[in-house]
């Protein structure tokens, strides 16, 4: 699939965060002109190379579809002594993402009981330090997130709603760490299970959870017709026993595995991939 700028940028007028005063040298406070981007209810473009940081005492409630790109690649970074959410979605509405390195915050994205479809192309996400890059626990997450790059993070891509038709390929998972949980790649829930979820070509490498009674995954699907291809697990540790703690735990019916690796796992579990 083409980059989102080659099919947004001929038709749709776009905002930079210099209309709006930004600067992006990395230090200077840009949180006031991504506010003010977002208002103006057109696509972002991010400036290949610059870096903007947005401040702790920021957390933008999306109201309207956000479509954001560079044409490199370009930057947010947040105050990592701080804990906040970055985008908090309480509507139903889309989002379009490629080409950005989010670093330093604690939860990019959490989503309310609403309904979105993502395409998110070309994403990095380093230093996360709370929840996830992407978190619901009621939400109807639909779409596409492709190449994506998590490292050094607590948790990854947790999409605990009623989620359906979710595409998830090409992501590297590294470096993770916490006393509590650390969990990858979470879809669907007891809950709100998820339906129709495909997820494949993912590595993931030195993640490791301490907690004695945290939950654990690199993958969780919890719904009917999972397709499953590709994973690599190398160096996932846990210390917490019984098989919600395991690299790959599916539940539900019609589910296909395929061409999955394990090396160095090790933990308390029942085994390295669970079906229920």
């Amino acid at each position: 699939k083409e980059d989102l700028k080659n099919e947004l940028k001929p038709d749709l007028p776009f905002v930079t965060l210099e209309d709006f005063n930004g600067v992006g040298d990395g230090s200077t406070d840009d949180s006031t002109a991504l506010i003010n981007a977002i208002a103006a209810k057109k696509p972002i473009q991010l400036l290949d190379g610059k870096n903007y940081f947005v401040s702790n005492n920021v957390t933008e409630t999306l109201t309207n579809d956000l479509i954001t790109y560079s044409e490199g690649k370009a930057t947010i970074t947040g105050d990592e002594t701080q804990s906040y959410t970055l985008f908090t979605v309480n509507s139903n509405i889309n989002i379009l993402l490629s080409n950005i390195n989010f670093r330093n915050h604690s939860t990019v994205f959490s989503f309310g009981a609403v309904t979105s479809n993502l395409n998110w192309q070309n994403l990095s996400f380093n230093n996360l330090s709370n929840r996830a890059v992407i978190y619901t626990d009621n939400g109807n997450i639909t779409g596409f997130i492709n190449d994506i790059t998590l490292d050094s993070c607590t948790d990854g891509i947790k999409l605990g709603g009623t989620c359906t038709d979710i595409n998830i390929n090409n992501i590297s998972l590294t470096n993770f760490s916490s006393t509590g949980g650390c969990e990858g790649i979470i879809v669907g829930s007891n809950t709100y299970p998820a339906n129709n979820t495909t997820i494949k070509n993912v590595y993931a490498k030195d993640i490791a959870s301490t907690g004695t009674s945290s939950e654990q995954q690199v993958i969780l699907v919890n719904g009917d017709n999972t397709l499953i291809e590709n994973v690599y697990c190398e160096n996932i540790s846990s210390a917490a026993a019984g098989d919600d703690h395991e690299p790959i735990y599916t539940k539900g019916n019609y589910i296909t595995v395929k061409d999955v690796h394990f090396k160095n796992c090790t933990g308390t579990g029942d085994a390295h991939l669970t079906f229920k």
